[in-house]
């Protein structure tokens, strides 16, 4: 964000001196499109694009090209956004409010947007996961057993308010919260190898317990779902199943 607003406020101000072209700074919405805000434009949407490659790699990865052609979905969507990127800028005219640019001024688009990646690794090698202070590092690891106690004082508010249905809900709720909050401690934190399992073995946790909750839900308004497909919670468990 640092650096994609500096860059950004830099081009606004001082890139029509920079790249020779007519200033768009004062302009009103009426007045025709400018290659200068175009490039301001331009610029930005090749940071996020670059952007989008870092954000593949969450534990702090040197490589974030490795095993980029495995997703095919995100490939889709990123050469998707470059073509409608590049047809907005070289044909939106009045509509999007751009202005064709040379090829120079693409190539100082496209080679600041890339910047991206070289911050994103600066920031790695200068300030590694290891400095990050204990109150802001994501938390992996399982939570300790919390008091069954607390937990079943914290279900019985429905019960108590005398609503049809009420003891399914405390069930319920019970039931889902005991599953996310009661597991045993997994020891020290895990290793960078590990963490995508880990991370995987706790959202199927926080799954299984919502799903308790919302059949409690459901057992209360007296419409138990009855799916002939296969549900999002059994895909997804039986996808975590199949690649362990």
């Amino acid at each position: 964000s640092l650096l994609q607003m500096t860059v950004l406020l830099g081009l606004i101000f001082y890139g029509d001196k920079i790249m020779d072209v007519e200033s768009g700074r004062g302009n009103a919405h009426s007045d025709p499109p400018t290659q200068h805000y175009t490039m301001v434009f331009n610029t930005f949407v090749f940071m996020q694009l670059f952007n989008e490659i870092n954000a593949r790699k969450i534990h702090d990865e040197i490589d974030v090209i490795s095993g980029i052609f495995d997703n095919v979905i995100f490939i889709g969507i990123w050469f998707l956004t470059l073509v409608i990127q590049i047809l907005i800028v070289c044909f939106g005219g009045r509509a999007f409010q751009t202005e064709p640019l040379s090829m120079s001024q693409w190539a100082v688009c496209v080679g600041i947007g890339s910047c991206s990646l070289i911050w994103n690794l600066i920031l790695k090698v200068i300030f590694p996961a290891s400095l990050v202070p204990e109150w802001l590092a994501l938390k992996l690891s399982p939570v300790e057993d919390r008091d069954d106690d607390a937990v079943q004082e914290g279900s019985k508010a429905p019960s108590e308010g005398g609503s049809v249905g009420g003891d399914d809900m405390a069930i319920a709720i019970t039931e889902g919260r005991s599953s996310m909050a009661s597991r045993p401690s997994m020891g020290p934190r895990p290793s960078m190898g590990a963490r995508p399992l880990r991370l995987t073995q706790s959202q199927i946790r926080y799954v299984r317990g919502w799903r308790r909750i919302s059949e409690g839900i459901g057992r209360m308004l007296g419409s138990s779902p009855t799916l002939k497909d296969p549900s999002p919670w059994d895909v997804l468990e039986e996808s975590h199943r199949t690649a362990h």
